[in-house]
């Protein structure tokens, strides 16, 4: 990935502290962070202003009656964050061998290995009228209990008309996304934010894995020959079984010529599709089968959002007999997010 053409926006003087406030903001997670950050006495209010002078408050002026509310502690929720707010998943199996060679590559993993500005910057972002070429970077890893997270910065360039100057206005986004190798387990997890437009995922996915292929390659890990695993026989597993969750939504279809049938109701939480049925009354007697579920779960003493797993391929996709994709948002834990890839996986 090409570098920044010209200095971004960020001053030497930017604290440590501020830049991890700039990346809290910028996950958009005001509500997950607010359940995230109760447990350790991070005071969270409804907007982000007065969030952020709250904890840089707190952090500056330490009191004894919420000894966990840290700097230490701040830079974990937010890596938190960025790897498992909301994201979707696609997973690849590996053998012992070739797993422990990639939890030993941390400490092998020099600084030039990384793009030095994003690094500087992370969990911050660089400035949307920054000059720099559309790419993948590494920028951080993470060795957290629960595995390691290699994040890598994916950048693309955007230009628009301004109708008022009848200019042409070219700007970046970018977007962390993550390789995830969970702690006792041989596999490899490739997680990209759904942050991400649905119809550009797939390319995110290829260049994530590319870019992390390429560069565990440099140390003699050969991963070319990945098994993906296929989550097709998931999806009638979670709708078939009514003592995991409730299912907030669901697609039913049929094998032959005929419209799909949504039942949904996210925000009703006392509402579960699996009580609801389909009848096919055109006298074609279809017979519906699920071919998309997402199910839900409550987070304690939270409100305003709550744990969600989905498996929701496009109808063709399914139609084939593939599924490589799910998604989750807002586990209550990085180790309750793992129980969930474990528990999908299994249903594979």
């Amino acid at each position: 990935m090409s570098l920044p053409e010209k200095d971004f926006k960020i001053v030497q003087s930017t604290s440590h502290l501020e830049l991890i406030l700039t990346g809290l903001e910028k996950t958009e997670e005001l509500h997950y962070l607010s359940f995230l950050a109760k447990k350790q006495g991070f005071r969270i209010s409804n907007e982000w202003t007065k969030t952020r002078d709250q904890i840089s408050e707190d952090i500056l002026n330490p009191n004894s009656l919420r000894p966990e509310v840290s700097l230490i502690n701040l830079e974990k929720l937010v890596d938190q964050l960025i790897i498992s707010a909301d994201h979707s998943y696609r997973v690849y199996s590996v053998d012992n061998s070739m797993v422990s060679k990639i939890r030993n590559l941390p400490s092998k993993i020099s600084d030039s290995y990384f793009n030095s500005q994003l690094s500087a910057l992370y969990p911050a972002k660089l400035d949307p009228a920054t000059i720099v070429a559309s790419g993948v970077a590494l920028t951080k890893i993470k060795t957290l209990d629960s595995g390691i997270a290699f994040i890598f910065s994916v950048i693309d360039v955007s230009t628009t008309f301004d109708q008022n100057s009848h200019q042409l206005i070219t700007s970046i986004i970018q977007n962390f996304n993550t390789v995830f190798i969970p702690e006792g387990s041989e596999r490899i997890e490739v997680r990209i934010t759904n942050k991400v437009k649905k119809n550009d995922r797939d390319e995110c996915f290829r260049k994530v894995l590319e870019s992390f292929h390429n560069l565990v390659g440099t140390f003699g890990v050969d991963l070319r020959s990945l098994n993906q695993y296929c989550f097709y026989n998931s999806i009638d597993s979670y709708y078939l079984d009514s003592a995991v969750g409730r299912a907030s939504s669901i697609i039913m279809t049929t094998n032959e010529d005929s419209n799909d049938a949504v039942l949904s109701n996210r925000r009703n939480r006392n509402y579960c599709a699996r009580t609801q049925s389909v009848v096919d009354d055109s006298g074609k007697n279809h017979k519906y089968t699920c071919r998309a579920v997402s199910i839900r779960w409550p987070l304690e003493n939270e409100n305003r959002c709550e744990c969600e797993l989905s498996i929701e391929p496009h109808k063709h996709t399914w139609e084939m007999g593939h599924c490589y994709t799910f998604e989750i948002k807002h586990p209550s834990s990085l180790a309750h997010l793992n129980r969930l890839v474990d528990d999908v996986i299994n249903r594979a």
